[in-house]
């Protein structure tokens, strides 16, 4: 038995072995683009097609979240 606590899922542990830093990123970016649009959601808002458009190249590492921002800014502001 295993007293120093519960075992390590098996995900865990390939994702140890087998993620590159590059893949890490990328889920990363995956985790904060879903956080972003579950809670413009929850607090009742929209996303635009062209907010969703730079999100999905945030997500891709085409650009970077300050990038998006300032697109998504500008864009708002027309």
């Amino acid at each position: 038995m295993n007293k120093s606590g519960p075992p390590l899922d098996g995900a865990q542990n390939r994702l140890a072995v087998d993620a590159s830093a590059l893949d890490l990123d990328r889920i990363s970016r995956a985790n904060s683009v879903k956080n972003a649009v579950a809670i413009t959601l929850m607090e009742g808002g929209q996303l635009s097609p062209y907010c969703l458009e730079q999100l999905a190249l945030f997500e891709s590492g085409e650009i970077s979240a300050s990038e998006m921002r300032d697109r998504v800014i500008r864009n708002a502001r027309g």
